[in-house]
């Protein structure tokens, strides 16, 4: 079995995939490649939590001495997987806001990091499925996601006003449970909210299911309405 090297770092390893890249790729092609290991890196800075203490303050003093790529720098290439379910949910739906292609690109990028950390054996096998779990659930929905976000808030913004007239209006954060012929059987993170919120049905898709729908729903009874769609994440 091979064992991942203890040498590099995840700035080492992801240059160096950029490199082995660049000779295959069109230049166009290629610096979108760029564009979405910058996003990585970036996403990797804000949420990577080393458990190592020393590390830790390694990268604050790091930090206190003007570097912005302590984490990168100095952290082993495993925080990847560690990190790529924040950057393909959290990071690129709130911080980056991205459209269908930059999405599609981030899909196609991350799958083929996924594939050359495998092949090379820079992480352990626990790690390396992690990341390859992820990248296979996540990537693939991504452009989909912002489609629905989009598509949904427009709609929900062509609603009536009277649904919020009486009713109970709750804002938060909702996980769709389910899919019914109705639309979203959802229920609310941090309250009480649960049932099926109204979404056309040519929308519909089992794939739904697990995603986390930001934004304010109205409840009148055992019915619900969106009022405001902020973001969806997969």
């Amino acid at each position: 079995m091979n064992e991942p090297s203890q040498s590099h770092t995840i700035a080492s390893v992801l240059d160096e995939f950029l490199q082995d890249w660049q000779l295959r790729l069109r230049p166009r092609t290629f610096s979108q490649y760029q564009s979405v290991i910058d996003l990585l890196q970036l996403s990797l800075e804000r949420s990577t939590e080393p458990a190592d203490s020393d590390l830790i303050e390694a990268i604050e003093k790091a930090r206190e001495a003007g570097r912005d790529d302590a984490v990168c720098s100095l952290c082993s290439p495993s925080e990847i997987a560690n990190g790529m379910h924040e950057f393909l949910g959290w990071f690129m739906i709130r911080h980056v806001d991205a459209g269908p292609s930059l999405m599609r690109s981030v899909s196609a990028v991350t799958r083929k990091l996924a594939q050359w950390l495998a092949e090379r054996h820079y992480l352990d096998e626990g790690h390396q499925a992690l990341l390859d779990d992820v990248v296979d659930r996540k990537g693939p929905v991504l452009p989909k996601v912002v489609t629905m976000r989009d598509r949904l808030a427009k709609w929900v913004d062509q609603q009536s006003s009277d649904l919020v007239a009486g009713a109970i209006v709750v804002e938060g954060h909702f996980t769709v449970d389910g899919i019914t012929t109705d639309g979203w059987k959802i229920s609310g993170i941090g309250n009480t909210v649960s049932g099926v919120v109204r979404v056309p049905p040519q929308w519909l898709h089992r794939e739904q299911e697990d995603w986390e729908i930001g934004g304010v729903v109205a409840i009148r009874g055992k019915r619900l309405e969106w009022v405001e769609i902020w973001n969806i994440y997969p």
